[in-house]
């Protein structure tokens, strides 16, 4: 079974199987240090329980608690600004790779993660698909990749976007 088979199992159980699922959810490859893993596992199994119960108050402040410390990028793009999103990314192109910490948002997810400023979302997109190597497929800490985060958005014009890319699943 894989990570992402132990996750879906637990959630669908609603056993509340958070460490499993939090154990599986972090690769080896993107593990962060001891602080941010003890922070990552905490905000993994805020979700896991919001998913079973329904009660989401404990997630979305560890949510917006990491948030508060993330990169610029990714800040600029949750909020939809666009010039500084730009700016930003012109200083800085290699910052399109940079992650969150604690839940592992990149600047892609984090453009689509909200139902605003459509257009400057779509455009952040297609700006972040053209940097070399970005990586679509990307999961977040709880196992969400800006494909899942476009759908769940209805953000159509960025969905198409993503599914153009060869490497995209």
């Amino acid at each position: 079974m894989t990570s992402r088979e132990v996750h879906v199992a637990a959630v669908a159980r609603g056993d509340g199987d958070a460490e499993a699922g939090a154990d599986a959810m972090v690769s080896e490859e993107e593990t962060p240090a001891a602080p941010q893993r003890a922070a990552r596992e905490n905000y993994v199994a805020a979700w896991l329980k919001a998913c079973a119960t329904g009660d989401v108050d404990e997630r979305d402040g560890l949510f917006r608690s990491a948030m508060a410390s993330a990169p610029a990028l990714v800040k600029a793009a949750r909020e939809g600004d666009l010039s500084e999103f730009c700016r930003l990314l012109e200083a800085e192109p290699a910052s399109a790779h940079q992650a969150e910490e604690v839940t592992g948002v990149t600047p892609l997810m984090a453009a689509l993660d909200r139902e605003d400023k459509v257009d400057d979302r779509t455009e952040m997109v297609r700006l972040l698909l053209a940097a070399p190597e970005i990586d679509v497929n990307r999961a977040d800490a709880v196992g969400r990749t800006a494909l899942m985060y476009s759908c769940s958005t209805s953000n159509v014009e960025s969905t198409k976007l993503l599914l153009a890319v060869p490497r995209s699943t």
